[in-house]
């Protein structure tokens, strides 16, 4: 399992010194391997930029994507896992909060605390479709957190306590997107569809199998993964996909092996999800190749 900034150095100031209570980091590209976030005596808030893929924390799985942010308590066991992944691409921001500097902060935000936002619980929270601009919020975080020299560590400390109350008062007013992760029957339903995603599963079908309503399992696909069935099962198919074209399966094969039932529709799919044809995706495999050897 890779580690990521565990062991990694602490970015310089101008030579002289680290940020102490606060730090940024920023993270893209293809999951090969389990990714582990772990940042010993920090609180950890992540941002997901792009990607979609699944989080696991215990023997909980969780699906992320665009838009969400993930609040980790420190050294709480994590990571992304490839085995599971939905698809490999990931860029993501994340904020550190030493454990002591958010012992302060729960003075003056008490919501820290509150059952709503209870930083020391792992929490989900989705922020689609809404109107924010977290993305926009992170990015400028990141730009701009160890750009003031010695006066760095002050602003970053002014900056994600700006940061934390704008995602408070978002759970808050969006209480139903946050989600304390904690739900058994998530894992229970993302494990089936992770066995059966080549198989044609209904809806219906699904409802049936874990004794809900339709509306309920549409109501609990938007509230837990923030997607649909049906989207969920197209991005695990997708997923393989990519794997089977990364291992030089032919692309008609591959359309068949991942659940389509005809080329054309694989097709489709494809260049929808990737905005880029399966055949561009199939020359990109070669060019890293060729790169690699």
């Amino acid at each position: 399992m890779k580690k990521l900034y565990e062991q990694s150095p602490e970015m310089h100031l101008s030579g002289k010194r680290h940020l102490r209570h606060v730090k940024c980091t920023h993270h893209k590209g293809y999951l090969m391997e389990d990714l582990s976030m772990i940042k010993s005596g920090f609180y950890e808030i992540s941002f997901c930029k792009s990607g979609d893929f699944l989080f696991r924390i215990g023997q909980k799985r969780h699906f992320i994507t665009n838009g969400d942010i993930l609040v980790i308590p420190p050294d709480i066991p994590h990571y992304f896992t490839s085995s599971d992944l939905v698809a490999n691409y990931y860029d993501f921001i994340t904020v550190w909060l030493e454990k002591s500097y958010i012992s302060n902060l729960k003075s003056q935000l008490p919501a820290l605390e509150e059952s709503v936002f209870n930083i020391d619980t792992p929490h989900l929270l989705h922020t689609t479709n809404k109107l924010c601009n977290f993305e926009e919020e992170f990015e400028t975080f990141y730009r701009e957190y160890a750009s003031y020299g010695e006066l760095s560590e002050t602003y970053a400390c002014g900056a994600s306590t700006c940061l934390l109350v704008k995602i408070i008062n978002y759970a808050l007013k969006y209480s139903t997107e946050f989600i304390e992760i904690e739900s058994d029957q998530t894992n229970q339903i993302v494990r089936y569809l992770d066995q059966h995603f080549l198989k044609e599963i209904g809806v219906e079908d699904l409802a049936r199998t874990f004794h809900m309503s339709k509306s309920s399992l549409n109501k609990f696909f938007q509230k837990q993964l923030n997607t649909t069935c049906h989207q969920y099962i197209l991005k695990k198919r997708l997923a393989l996909a990519v794997s089977l074209i990364r291992q030089d399966v032919p692309l008609k094969t591959v359309a068949v092996q991942s659940g389509f039932g005809d080329y054309s529709s694989f097709f489709r799919a494809f260049k929808k999800m990737y905005h880029i044809s399966p055949t561009e995706c199939q020359a990109d495999n070669e060019k890293l190749k060729k790169i690699k050897h």
